[in-house]
């Protein structure tokens, strides 16, 4: 009587579990994809219980960030499309004082002025030192503007702070 009873319980208990376990277990499944950067992932579960109500808030969720994923996506498309058109050089200077070219054009200046680092250190000039080219006006919006030379070349810059979203300083645009 007792062997038969046993077994009884523990079919019960794993009769009772399935319903639960099953769905978590898809729910896990699914979470680590979604963490893996699949947001094509849905659970597919649908119950009037807390774990359905888990499951269609996970799902909603996921679409929403595959929908912000897709509107950064596009609008970094643009932004990159827009410093690429532009003809000038683009930089930024980090917070560490290192230089990052945003557009091909920065590329190429870079890649031009480099073999001069070797031979004469990029030195600033004041603007009173140097011949300011026509239509070179003062704006609102920038920082400064300032002129570099390597060698015998040079080359003005303005400069504005860049800002993340937060407010939380990225570093210095240059162009």
């Amino acid at each position: 009587i007792f062997t038969p009873a046993v077994a009884a319980v523990v079919v019960t208990v794993y009769l009772i579990a399935q319903p639960i376990t099953h769905p978590l277990n898809r729910l896990v499944r699914v979470s680590q994809a979604v963490a893996e950067g699949n947001l094509s992932q849905r659970t597919g579960i649908v119950s009037a219980d807390e774990i359905g109500r888990l499951a269609v808030t996970f799902d909603e969720m996921t679409r929403r960030l595959a929908e912000r994923t897709r509107t950064l996506e596009e609008t970094l498309s643009r932004l990159r499309a827009i410093l690429s058109s532009i003809g000038d050089g683009v930089v930024l200077e980090d917070r560490q004082g290192n230089f990052i070219p945003l557009n091909a054009a920065a590329e190429t200046l870079l890649r031009q002025m480099a073999p001069e680092f070797g031979y004469s250190p990029l030195r600033e000039v004041s603007l009173e030192q140097s011949e300011q080219p026509s239509g070179l006006q003062p704006s609102p919006w920038l920082l400064e503007c300032r002129r570099f030379q390597v060698g015998n070349g040079g080359m003005y810059d303005h400069v504005a702070v860049v800002r993340i979203g937060d407010g939380e300083l990225l570093g210095r645009g240059i162009w």
